[in-house]
């Protein structure tokens, strides 16, 4: 699993555009380095089959309390109670809005004509200089 992940990490680090291309054999777009830890049938069979939480638990969406990301708040808050303990802040931070790109099915995405990127998921990012 350690390499699953350390793979999906190196995936924004080097941007291609579909997702098997960071598996050919040719050299524009090849990453020798994933292909040699794990081979993309492999990749993509834990893609499939992972899953972060129990379904036969899932929230009702009628609910007041419903979660839209239910799916993956469990590691949504292991990764913010590490931050918290890791990552000392300077002294000067700026809170600003950002767009993540996405055209997929998620009911919080947002249009904004006024940003590079319009169509996608908008959060809040804590920048420090």
């Amino acid at each position: 699993m350690r390499a699953f992940f350390t793979i999906n990490i190196m995936f924004g680090v080097k941007q291609l555009p579909r997702l098997c291309n960071y598996w050919s054999p040719d050299v524009r777009y090849g990453d020798p380095c994933i292909s040699s830890i794990m081979s993309k049938t492999r990749y993509s069979k834990i893609s499939q089959y992972l899953h972060l939480t129990d379904s036969a638990n899932a929230p009702n969406k009628n609910d007041l309390n419903y979660d839209p990301l239910y799916k993956v708040r469990p590691v949504i808050n292991l990764l913010v109670n590490n931050y918290k303990t890791i990552y000392l802040p300077g002294k000067y931070l700026s809170v600003d809005e950002a767009m993540i790109g996405y055209k997929g099915r998620v009911h919080f995405w947002q249009y904004m004509p006024a940003k590079p990127t319009k169509l996608g998921i908008k959060v809040w990012e804590v920048c420090e200089s």
